[in-house]
């Protein structure tokens, strides 16, 4: 008979969150480098975090993939409720984010932690570039009209 995998709770959460941006630099800030030993050390350090959580909560199992899988999960709505919360913000002049969905306490460190990356904000001045490819796209087919 299959095992049925357990469900995080807030506690199970708040803790791998804690665990992963301790080792930020090897699990996140790593993630995209393709050095020979990158993906063995983040692999080696998945597994660390889950040996950890295992031995905190003996009511609790999980493994490397489903750990992983729960912390992209944060991570990702973390990014969203941040980008809707940041919109909001320019469309009210920095009025109340009153659209934006509550933070939990996971996603609340994780925004913490990452907000300043690029991941997060976006990468300085690539709106502007953005709008002046799509001007400049549009000057192009003005000019061939023209013809």
């Amino acid at each position: 008979m299959k095992e049925r995998k357990m469900s995080f709770l807030a506690q199970h959460s708040a803790r791998l969150v804690e665990l992963v941006l301790e080792r930020r630099e090897e699990l996140i800030d790593m993630y995209k480098l393709r050095a020979a030993n990158a993906a063995r050390r983040r692999k080696e350090k998945w597994e660390e975090v889950v040996r950890i959580i295992n031995i905190e909560f003996l009511d609790f199992h999980c493994d490397v993939h489903s750990a992983h899988t729960h912390w992209t999960y944060h991570q990702s709505a973390a990014k969203s409720k941040h980008a809707t919360a940041r919109m909001v913000q320019r469309g009210t002049d920095d009025g109340p984010p009153s659209l934006v969905k509550p933070l939990n306490e996971a996603e609340g460190r994780i925004i913490d932690a990452l907000a300043d990356t690029a991941s997060f904000s976006g990468v300085p001045g690539a709106a502007l570039s953005r709008r002046l490819a799509t001007l400049w796209f549009l000057q192009v087919l003005l000019l061939q009209k023209a013809r």
